[in-house]
């Protein structure tokens, strides 16, 4: 019996190899990683000297920056970067006052800028989306402070003089979304929405800091932000192919992904008739038009938190109790996937997982 078993194994290895899978079945490759999105401990330590290079510590206060920060390093607030506008928390300020912020902290033109800040990343998060919102996307440091102190590197406290800055906002405002907008496109099955929160508030079981009303946006997928790093204490992000299956699970579509079409047959099975006799005897006439292979076409990703939520509540839109799209606490999650990286404090925000730097509402 085992060696029946032994053959009938092998004979099946081998028809699996002489015959190859269709074209649609097989391995597509994986959307263009953007590298310059994201930089490493190693990496940045040798453009510390580089007067190009701006290195930002985003902070709510400057407590962290003065216990020690990268040498070089300017400090951020967090609050530059963040207002209320009617009544909501964490909206986005206007580009004059965004202009002025990171001129101070000597940011140009022609500057290569990386962040790194506090609150685990999520204060970097929400410089990186702002940077990227006035045309200008800096690169993050792979596992922030954690994984420069724990590569034993040196830090200072003194903070250095900087020159002011001469830059220029370029906006993209197809980068950010309001509360109307998420419910006129509830139904829109080109639209996913992705809850970054920690799954109890995703569920509703916690409300969440400022949220006063538990719950989701109807159609959300729950995908918790901190399961796209390797450790608190570690806070690199996993590997593009992780991320990659993390943000397909959670419903985002990448312009590679193309759905299988299987072809019609070619010819009714069981046709004993003179005519089918006919037709399976001449190959032009059993042959049948395939179904048209459709192009890529990659969906909008639509990611926000807590003050999202708290903004959906300000409008006559339902939250559901269970699932919330939410915050994507570290925007960082996305780097180097061929997405468009947005930090979602306050505002809604809107990314599309095409290659970047392509316009984002592409449909």
């Amino acid at each position: 019996m085992t060696r029946t078993r032994n053959v009938f194994g092998a004979a099946a290895l081998l028809l699996l190899t002489a015959c190859p899978l269709p074209r649609e079945l097989r391995e597509i490759p994986a959307p263009p990683v953007n590298a310059d999105l994201l930089v490493s401990v190693s990496q940045l330590k040798r453009r510390l000297n580089d007067p190009a290079t701006v290195i930002l510590h985003v902070g709510r206060d400057r407590a962290g920056y003065d216990a020690g920060h990268i040498p070089g390093a300017r400090f951020l607030p967090l609050t530059a970067l963040v207002t209320e506008r009617g009544g909501q928390p964490d909206a986005l300020p206007d580009a004059g006052a965004l202009d002025d912020a990171f001129e101070a902290v000597g940011v140009s033109d022609d500057s290569r800028v990386v962040v790194y800040g506090d609150l685990g990343g999520v204060a970097a998060a929400r410089a990186f989306f702002t940077l990227d919102y006035l045309g200008h996307a800096p690169a993050v440091l792979d596992g922030g402070m954690e994984a420069w102190r724990a590569a034993g590197n040196a830090v200072e406290t003194a903070a250095p003089a900087a020159r002011r800055g001469s830059f220029t906002p370029r906006l993209h405002p197809e980068l950010v979304v309001d509360a109307e907008w998420v419910r006129g496109h509830l139904r829109d099955t080109t639209v996913a929405f992705i809850d970054a929160r920690p799954p109890e508030q995703f569920s509703g079981a916690e409300p969440g800091e400022g949220v006063q009303r538990p719950g989701r946006i109807p159609g959300a997928r729950n995908l918790f932000w901190r399961n796209t790093v390797a450790t608190p204490a570690n806070p690199v992000l996993r590997s593009p192919e992780v991320l990659r299956a993390l943000y397909r699970l959670a419903g985002g579509k990448f312009a590679s992904d193309i759905p299988y079409i299987p072809e019609r047959p070619r010819y009714e099975p069981g046709d004993t008739s003179a005519a089918g006799r006919r037709r399976a005897r001449d190959p032009q006439r059993q042959r049948r038009p395939s179904t048209p292979r459709q192009e890529p076409r990659p969906n909008t990703v639509v990611v926000y938190g807590a003050t999202g939520v708290t903004a959906m509540s300000a409008i006559p839109a339902p939250l559901s109790a269970g699932n919330t799209i939410a915050m994507l606490g570290l925007g960082l999650m996305l780097a180097g996937l061929g997405f468009k990286i947005a930090a979602p404090h306050g505002h809604l925000t809107k990314l599309a997982t095409s290659s970047y730097p392509k316009n984002l509402l592409a449909k």
